[in-house]
């Protein structure tokens, strides 16, 4: 079944010295993506998130995204994951729509 992920941080839980980090766009994006999946690139200047149309299960493709972003901002995963908020299905599609 394929459903929607979402992974992404924004100024309601990263401090400004993260989000600062994820300053890069949808060209420098593609440098890290995951091969395996088709993404978009959500960036303003107070957020950055990432959605795919996926057909595995949410929770490997959230942690690629996860290593992604990380590599991407030029930081470790695990420091990354605090701030993270993730999503997939009628959560990820509803988020979305009010971004």
């Amino acid at each position: 079944m394929s459903r929607l992920v979402m992974v992404g941080l924004s100024h309601h839980a990263a401090p400004l010295d993260i989000r600062e980090r994820f300053a890069f766009d949808d060209a420098a994006w593609r440098t890290y993506a995951p091969s395996q999946l088709a993404t978009l690139l959500l960036s303003t200047c107070n957020r950055v998130e990432v959605y795919a149309w996926i057909e595995e299960r949410p929770a490997t493709a959230i942690r690629a995204l996860q290593r992604s972003l990380a590599a991407a901002a030029g930081v470790e995963a695990d420091e990354l994951r605090p701030y993270l908020r993730c999503c997939s299905g009628r959560d990820a599609l509803l988020h979305l729509v009010r971004v």
